[in-house]
């Protein structure tokens, strides 16, 4: 697919807006999904689903005036964290119900997505950015944040670097992608600053 004509970054992050995801966008967030993440780390769809339904506010749709389907999701819940985190919290596809507290301490922001043609223009990091200021702005018992990133994915990484994030512990073998072998998956840890 020919990437979109977005010569003037600036510009054009100027046209992309951000709104809540609903059940009926189920299919494009399944396409995004589909096209961020290899078989065997793709979510599944009643996942998806369940984190639309249990936290709205947590899942955001990125769009464009050029394309009439979302080109991103970004997707959160909040926990409740009272001792150090463990390795066990981390599992791919888990529910939130058994998790989500909106009166939770931590931000864990669980996937986030961007169809190819739009990659490399910042439009992940704009997307994350609003995501975490917002949740932190109206969920103010928010003091961490909390993700979980593959050591191959260099690009995600670096946005949430550029976040603040820093390495807490590696997770060997999380991710299990069907057509290569597994690799290592990365917490990483932010302490939110309150203004």
């Amino acid at each position: 697919m020919k990437k979109p004509n977005l010569i003037n970054s600036k510009e054009s992050r100027l046209h992309v807006s951000f709104g809540k995801a609903n059940t009926s966008d189920i299919d494009a967030i399944m396409e995004i999904e589909e096209e961020s993440f290899l078989p065997g780390v793709v979510e599944s769809r009643d996942v998806f689903l369940e984190r639309i339904i249990t936290f709205p506010d947590g899942f955001i749709l990125m769009n464009t005036k050029e394309n009439l389907k979302p080109i991103g999701y970004i997707c959160s819940e909040i926990w409740m964290i009272d001792e150090d985190i463990k390795t066990d919290l981390f599992t791919l596809g888990h529910s939130i119900k058994s998790i989500h507290n909106n009166a939770g301490n931590m931000l864990y922001i669980s996937s986030m997505g961007v169809i190819k043609e739009y990659r490399g223009y910042g439009l992940g990091h704009k997307m994350f950015k609003f995501l975490t200021s917002n949740i932190c702005m109206h969920y103010p018992s928010i003091d961490t944040q909390i993700l979980i990133v593959g050591d191959q994915w260099s690009t995600a990484k670096h946005i949430y670097e550029m976040e603040g994030f820093q390495t807490l512990f590696i997770l060997d073998g999380f991710f299990k992608p069907n057509e290569i072998g597994a690799f290592k998956g990365i917490v990483m840890k932010k302490e939110t600053i309150k203004e």
